[in-house]
């Protein structure tokens, strides 16, 4: 998935006209950015772009955006300019699982 296809979504389905596009890919991609610049902890809900963040925290070598979704366990955008520490699904309960997103964003699942 990319931050086209999550925009497509945001807008609804048909074909955007790519001025309406490629403005929807510059603003998530720039507040996803400004957030991942200044990664504080936070429990306040916000919103960057077209997600619904409750909570972010910074971890190691980047950046987690916990997104509303999910079922039991938790999901969101992570920002690792040094590549995820680890792509795969989450083997044990508290571990998080990333798969690649968008160049140096990952989803990632965190289990319940």
């Amino acid at each position: 998935m990319t931050v086209l296809s999550v925009c497509n979504g945001a807008l609804g389905d048909g074909d955007l006209p790519s001025i309406a596009a490629e403005g929807c890919v510059r603003s998530v991609e720039r507040s996803l950015s400004t957030a991942a610049d200044h990664c504080v902890q936070s429990f306040e809900g916000t919103t960057l772009g077209v997600y619904r963040v409750y909570r972010t925290q910074p971890v190691e070598g980047g950046c987690l955006f916990f997104i509303e979704g999910g079922l039991l366990n938790s999901i969101g955008l992570a920002h690792f300019p040094d590549g995820a520490p680890y792509i795969g699904e989450p083997q044990h309960e508290g571990d998080i699982g990333y798969e690649e997103f968008d160049g140096d964003w990952y989803q990632f699942e965190q289990l319940f």
